[in-house]
């Protein structure tokens, strides 16, 4: 799993694969055996907004804070902690350290969005 994540986290699919020390060959069978399976399953826990509230978004950070074109935002962060005694290398980030990977979205309200 912690292959896959890198190879979907990384655009430099060949230099992050090299750093797992696993051959390139050797991960493509199972990334294209899980990657469709994932994407059948968006749906179920990627969702949009309803289009006439998506509207009301648009003309509101248009208006508000002179972002044209956009409903929303989402920012990610890694929040450091120390390594976990039971599963800690679970935690370790793509650049070596372990950390929380926290993604938050926000509305045009400013709040967090469901």
């Amino acid at each position: 799993m912690q292959i896959f994540l890198r190879f979907l986290s990384d655009p430099g699919f060949q230099i992050g694969i090299g750093k797992e020390e696993v051959h390139q060959t050797t991960i493509c069978k199972p990334i294209s055996h899980v990657l469709p399976k994932i994407v059948e399953k968006a749906g179920i826990w990627i969702k949009f907004p309803a289009e006439s509230s998506t509207d009301q978004a648009i003309n509101e950070w248009a208006q508000v804070y002179r972002f044209p074109c956009a409903f929303g935002a989402i920012d990610c962060t890694h929040v450091p902690i120390i390594k976990p005694s039971l599963h800690g290398d679970e935690y370790i980030n793509r650049k070596g350290w372990c950390s929380l990977n926290v993604q938050a979205t926000c509305t045009e309200k400013k709040g967090s969005h469901p």
